[in-house]
């Protein structure tokens, strides 16, 4: 069954890259991917992402709002979910919430192929990005904790005395803190 485009309400046309069957809007340039399809071809070594990027360049959309919410070509119902692809975010793609296909409009294949290279190169700069907002966010509390639990420290220890372990034989030599 052919899918319509979220942008132009125009049937897609099928196309199997490599083994991956994708619905190319026509009257666009954006493309349907059903679930994982996008990690086949978003690497710059991907043969299919190539291929495809080759084949999305030949059409020129124009007087297309890509601002407009759209629903999902699949599902018919669900409102595509716009969020960033990437922690550099730098390219914001739709997802649908019900079947996890993705919408991607002319031109942001071809800028999320340039982004990392490998998905491991992605990986890590995601987690150094995630490290460095932790950083930022929790940074003054993991300070405050810390000054919490010196002064803890040092009252537990100024009353180590009074502490019934202290003076038992075999105990801790000053208490139980």
């Amino acid at each position: 069954m052919a899918l319509k485009c979220p942008r132009t309400q125009t049937l897609m046309k099928e196309i199997t890259l490599d083994g991956i069957k994708l619905d190319i809007s026509e009257a666009c340039g954006g493309v349907w991917l059903d679930n994982q399809e996008i990690k086949k071809i978003d690497e710059a070594n991907e043969a299919a992402g190539d291929k495809l990027v080759d084949i999305l360049s030949e059409y020129q959309p124009k007087g297309i709002d890509y601002d407009q919410r759209i629903h999902c070509p699949k599902c018919s119902s669900s409102v595509l979910m716009r969020h960033y692809y990437s922690p550099k975010r730098s390219i914001q793609i739709d997802t649908c919430p019900t079947c996890a296909g993705i919408w991607l409009d002319p031109g942001e294949l071809s800028t999320l192929r340039e982004l990392f290279k490998t998905e491991v190169e992605r990986k890590a700069y995601g987690e150094a990005f995630a490290a460095e907002v932790a950083k930022e966010a929790l940074g003054p509390e993991l300070k405050r904790s810390q000054e919490e639990l010196a002064k803890a420290q040092s009252f537990a220890k100024a009353l180590r005395f009074i502490c019934p372990s202290y003076y038992i034989e075999g105990k801790q030599p000053w208490g139980a803190f």
